[in-house]
């Protein structure tokens, strides 16, 4: 599905039908957004995801195109919709073209969260998991640990030298990669 806008500033919606959210214990949204490099300017194109639900939208994310990756290509992200569970929804997708006239989206999804956003245990004592502009990784202290994008690229690698370590993040979706387990963290 994608957006076409043919001037700067142009904006689209597009809404879903009705969409039963009962039976998923933690529903999220996932799909595939094709970021476009621009030759002179960050792409700062925007869609947004709201919900609809009794009658109110509810705005839920907003993902710029060049804080998703610095890469042209196809990038996943995720919303929430924890607080929509056991309801009936709709899902509205708002593009912006601030500078590019195209929004691509793929492979939408409504499916249980796959361990990202929520705090996730590596063993006993070792916990990874995304906050507000960063991510929070405890009790992994003597350990290599690794941050991709969720395309694979390797974004650093360093050892943890104590045991509460706060990585500074961009707003996204970040592999991270503790020892051999690795999971899935998003940062707001």
């Amino acid at each position: 599905m994608g957006s076409e806008g043919s001037y700067s500033e142009d904006t689209g919606t597009f809404d879903t039908g009705k969409i039963d959210l009962s039976g998923l214990t933690t529903p999220t949204l996932t799909f595939y957004i094709y970021n476009i490099i621009g030759e002179d300017e960050a792409n700062n194109n925007e869609l947004s995801v709201s919900v609809v639900h009794n009658g109110n939208s509810t705005l839920l994310k907003t993902f710029k195109m060049y804080e998703l990756s610095d890469k042209d290509g196809w990038v996943k992200v995720e919303v929430s919709l924890n607080d929509y569970k056991d309801q009936i929804i709709q899902l509205r997708l708002f593009s912006h073209h601030a500078l590019l006239p195209y929004i691509l989206i793929d492979n939408i999804r409504i499916d249980n969260l796959n361990g990202s956003g929520i705090e996730t245990t590596v063993d006993s004592s070792t916990k990874i998991y995304g906050g507000t502009g960063k991510i929070i990784v405890t009790g992994a202290n003597g350990q290599t640990l690794s941050i991709f994008t969720p395309d694979g690229r390797l974004i650093s690698t360093q050892k943890v030298t104590e045991t509460d370590c706060y990585l500074t993040a961009i707003p996204g979706i970040y592999i991270v990669k503790v020892g051999q387990f690795a999971t899935k963290v998003v940062v707001k």
